[in-house]
């Protein structure tokens, strides 16, 4: 089981990592970047092709914790891209190790500025030197900035789309939908007590519309540590199918539920040892037709969303502790537990983890993607970029917190596995 749940983990991980990265390359097709590899994990090359006809190398890497599209002039004008400036032997000034290529270069740029036609990355008719990098019309660099701000973003945001469709196809498979009507209370339910009952349909939970048994029971986990209010529909006329599925109501009145309480549980330590509230009732399901699932779908959704960004909130705020982070070993364990217990739980943790995935990549700290977009917002501002130098310092700070922060994260929870 062990070595089941290590593979699903890598499988999950680098399909996450293919659909991130594939955002970035397709738009960069699109607006004609020029894309000098395409890779898949990082580490040692264990597979690579070079294409003849785009000239792009596509490789797979030992350790399947990233991925990277390289673009040529995506660290700004100033750059020499490093991957062309071993390809063509030139020095960070743009100039070749070669004299001969150097005087090949001058040659070029001279017929070049003579003839005034801009044809940046022709070869020299001497000696088949290239002209620099940096004057290649395709970087990225030489892209308006609202095409470079699109195929930066497009990571991360292919990532919540892709968690988006794998929603409508978690609910298309569900065997029953559940809704927001209380059916039952289970044995020694406390809700019941502060005048919650049975055939209401829960609207709101405080200023949260909840419309889905899943929304509602997070929203309940999440501020249910501490009284919160419910907006209900009593008495009203509930329709049911032959399978005991809700289809519709009408009638009723709505109502406001002040301070209801409902009982708390606390998280182990290891796990952040935060309070939250415990549903304490059944619900009846939804007919499961076209609409429905569509419509359940957007739902959930929205609550997946929702939770990745109250994670977040409540890192910030101290809510959470170290012991709430969690690196791929962390999660591995959780894949497998949700493999465990069937199709529809994994696919839930999948699509959890591409959103979080997506919004996390999006966020504007230096060295991710949301940092790149955050770069372009000021160099609109500011009508110039800020130097390829000071981004590179930045950007190598951050990498190396990053970095320090998750080899910390993984070796707590390698000891956590033995401990």
């Amino acid at each position: 089981m062990v070595f089941v749940t290590i593979l699903l983990t890598v499988l999950v991980f680098s399909a996450l990592i293919l659909v991130h990265e594939l955002g970035h390359y397709i738009t960069a097709r699109i607006f004609d970047v020029h894309i000098l590899e395409f890779s898949i994990g990082m580490g040692p090359t264990i597979y690579s092709h070079k294409s003849k006809k785009t000239d792009i190398l596509y490789s797979v890497r030992l350790l399947p914790i990233g991925g990277y599209v390289q673009m040529v002039g995506e660290n700004g004008e100033e750059e020499v891209d490093s991957a062309l400036q071993k390809k063509y032997d030139l020095t960070p000034s743009g100039k070749s190790a070669d004299p001969n290529a150097n005087a090949a270069l001058e040659i070029e740029e001279k017929e070049e500025k003579e003839e005034k036609e801009g044809k940046e990355g022709k070869e020299s008719k001497e000696d088949g030197a290239p002209s620099k990098p940096q004057e290649d019309p395709r970087a990225l660099s030489k892209k308006p900035i609202w095409q470079r701000m699109i195929i930066i973003a497009a990571g991360g945001l292919t990532n919540i789309i892709i968690g988006l469709i794998l929603t409508v196809v978690m609910v298309a498979t569900m065997n029953g939908i559940g809704g927001t009507v209380v059916a039952e209370f289970k044995d020694g339910a406390v809700s019941q007590k502060y005048g919650l009952k049975e055939n209401d349909i829960i609207l709101k939970v405080n200023n949260t519309h909840v419309n889905t048994h899943m929304f509602l029971a997070y929203s309940i986990m999440y501020y249910g540590n501490e009284p919160i209010d419910l907006t209900v529909v009593r008495n009203a006329d509930i329709e049911y199918n032959d399978n005991g599925e809700m289809t519709g109501y009408s009638g009723g009145e709505k109502i406001e539920l002040k301070d209801v309480v409902f009982a708390i549980e606390t998280m182990d330590e290891e796990q952040g040892g935060v309070a939250y509230g415990v549903v304490d009732f059944q619900v009846y399901r939804v007919e499961k037709n076209f609409a429905s699932v569509i419509s359940q779908s957007f739902e959930y959704g929205v609550m997946m969303i929702k939770t990745v960004w109250d994670s977040l909130h409540d890192l910030i705020v101290g809510k959470y502790g170290i012991e709430a982070f969690s690196s791929p070993v962390g999660i591995s364990g959780e894949i497998g537990n949700a493999a465990k217990n069937g199709a529809t739980s994994f696919l839930y943790l999948v699509v959890l983890l591409s959103i979080n995935l997506g919004i996390i990549n999006l966020l504007p700290i230096p060295a991710l993607d949301g940092g790149h977009l955050l770069f372009y917002v000021i160099e609109l501002i500011r009508g110039k970029p800020i130097s390829a130098s000071l981004r590179a310092k930045i950007n190598g700070i951050a990498l190396t917190l990053i970095f320090g922060f998750a080899l910390f994260i993984m070796f707590k929870d390698i000891v956590n596995l033995f401990i």
